[in-house]
């Protein structure tokens, strides 16, 4: 919709209540173009277009109100950011409505739910840090190689804690499980069910978080790592014939989280799913 004299009151209303997401909002949530987002989201929503009748910098020769200005006011906002703005719960159902798949292959499981004594766990690993400290600070004035191997061992120590401690559970998923991210490949992708999916600004595309020098691989591997969930949309252009896709990855939405100590084990959610979900519940 171009605004004009005639719909001014519509505009504002809408500007409001529905239309409340600007397209470089849109751009920065799904970490995409402005040419990809104009030839795939826009043909498949409603928008509102404030003519700011300005060229270069200038105002036009042909005259015209500054439409981004006079909303601007209207809203009370200092001045808009951009001149077309959506229909945000139609670009949102949009997105979750051409999600082709949703998968999940791998659980965090904290060390302090396998181990027989989660207070000795807590209390050993935090004796074990102050030592760490203490390292870091006799490193500072002495850079020996016998100073870096000790720390070494000492991290390795603490590390590797809880395996002396294990519970039953804990035997049971150290001998079966403790997957390394190395092993992604041959990890089963389980269909994962979503209930309520988090803003879309919380989703992370691949190519967002590579920084120089990363690969491919090791931000896949972040994600693994974290039990990420991984979610592919598919969205089709205003002829319906040309087909984009993209893959994101959004936090796992029912996390188990470590009341004493962050150090975890790495399981396939399939078989924390069908084997562990139960016990670790309780």
């Amino acid at each position: 919709m171009n605004v004009d004299e005639k719909n001014w009151e519509e505009t504002i209303n809408c500007l409001k209540t529905t239309h409340t997401i600007s397209i470089r909002q849109i751009c920065k949530e799904l970490k995409a173009s402005r040419t990809w987002v104009n030839k795939f989201i826009m043909p498949n929503i409603d928008s509102i277009y404030l003519n700011s009748n300005i060229r270069g910098g200038k105002s036009s020769s042909k005259g015209g109100a500054n439409w981004v200005l006079l909303a601007s006011i209207a809203l009370g906002e200092d001045y808009l950011t951009d001149s077309i703005w959506c229909n945000e719960q139609e670009y949102r159902d949009l997105i979750t409505s051409n999600i082709i798949s949703c998968t999940k292959q791998t659980k965090k499981i904290p060390c302090e739910l396998l181990v027989e004594e989660p207070l000795l766990y807590k209390r050993m690993y935090e004796e074990l840090t102050e030592e760490l400290e203490a390292m870091k600070l006799t490193i500072a004035s002495d850079r020996s190689v016998a100073n870096y191997i000790k720390m070494s061992q000492l991290m390795k120590k603490r590390g590797n804690l809880h395996v002396d401690m294990l519970n039953e559970l804990g035997l049971e998923i150290m001998e079966a499980e403790n997957i390394s991210v190395t092993e992604r490949g041959v990890v089963p992708k389980l269909d994962y069910k979503v209930k309520d999916y988090p803003p879309i600004n919380k989703w992370v595309a691949p190519h967002d978080i590579k920084d120089y020098g990363d690969t491919e691989e090791s931000i896949y591997r972040k994600f693994f790592s974290e039990g990420d969930i991984r979610v592919e949309i598919a969205l089709k252009d205003y002829t319906g014939k040309d087909i984009s896709k993209k893959i994101y990855y959004m936090a796992d939405d029912k996390p188990l989280k470590a009341k004493y100590v962050e150090e975890y084990v790495l399981v396939s959610e399939k078989n924390y799913q069908a084997k562990y979900k139960k016990s670790l519940s309780k």
